[in-house]
């Protein structure tokens, strides 16, 4: 990842500083397994299990090419994520007009522990669920859903400070809860 980094410690540092930087980051591998089931044609009914192994992400340290002398030059970010679970089910009904309706729930495990959590990365255990409609024409293919999410509270104690909340006495330590609304809209068309 390229970018740059900005160092804002007013007032020990008393204008922002910005840095050309990189970081690598070693993205997980990820298995996903499921089944469809067909009693008939009108109906699909369907299971996922989803794991990534997310342990990849420990730790990285991000190389600022001309860093401030006032702040560390490369910073390592202890991430130390763990693997986890996401599970999936859905259930489609087609109608001989071409239409069809569908709903889904999902079940996202928390991968990042209270030691390292960051209001960055509100990760916490998820759930999700949807409820779509859709017509397949000859030409032309329209799906519109609606995905409501929800993490219930999470109480995040023994949290260590990031880089900036060392220098500042800060910790991640707090309740955090998750609500997501989505609404999505597909188009497809035949050639």
């Amino acid at each position: 990842m390229d970018g740059h980094t900005d160092v804002q410690l007013f007032p020990v540092i008393a204008t922002p500083d910005r840095s050309p930087a990189h970081a690598t980051f070693t993205f997980p591998w990820t298995c996903v397994f499921g089944v469809s089931y067909r009693p008939t044609p009108k109906w699909n009914i369907e299971f996922n299990a989803d794991y990534t192994d997310w342990s990849s992400f420990d730790k990285t340290t991000i190389h600022q090419e001309n860093a401030n002398p006032n702040v560390k030059s490369d910073p390592e970010i202890v991430l130390n994520w763990e693997a986890s679970w996401m599970y999936e089910f859905g259930v489609t009904r087609y109608f001989d007009s071409g239409w069809h309706v569908s709903a889904g729930y999902v079940f996202s495990q928390n991968s990042v522990p209270d030691a390292h959590y960051t209001p960055l990365v509100p990760d916490m255990d998820k759930h999700f669920l949807t409820a779509g409609v859709g017509h397949k024409g000859k030409r032309f293919d329209y799906d519109l859903t609606y995905q409501f999410g929800y993490g219930p509270n999470r109480e995040v104690t023994g949290s260590t400070p990031s880089t900036v909340g060392v220098i500042a006495g800060q910790s991640a330590d707090g309740t955090y809860d998750f609500i997501s609304h989505a609404l999505l809209l597909t188009a497809g068309m035949h050639f």
